[in-house]
């Protein structure tokens, strides 16, 4: 799960660093990193158990904020339709000459 991430974040970090953005590889990142914070909230309060939801433990911490950090920055919904909309404009393979 984070190393697809990271990989995301690198390519995006290199598209920007070069002066070529590429808005749909940024938006990748964004929804794989809600994802996978998500659902590493998720498999640690399994792996706790239900400790995992008291104040002694910081991962029920961690799970509450993988909510309002979804929207930082525009949430998952938000980039897929971007992504979407870039994936609609680019011509087919097949059709490039």
């Amino acid at each position: 799960m984070v190393e697809g991430l990271k990989n995301l974040v690198y390519e995006s970090a290199w598209h920007i660093n070069t002066g070529k953005p590429r808005k749909d590889l940024v938006s990748m990142a964004k929804v794989k990193a809600n994802t996978v914070y998500q659902q590493a909230c998720i498999d640690g309060i399994t792996i706790h158990g239900a400790i995992g939801f008291t104040e002694e433990m910081d991962v029920g911490l961690y799970h509450l904020r993988t909510k309002s950090m979804e929207f930082d920055l525009g949430g998952s919904e938000f980039h897929r339709e971007r992504l979407m909309k870039e994936l609609e404009q680019e011509k087919p393979i097949f059709l490039k000459v």
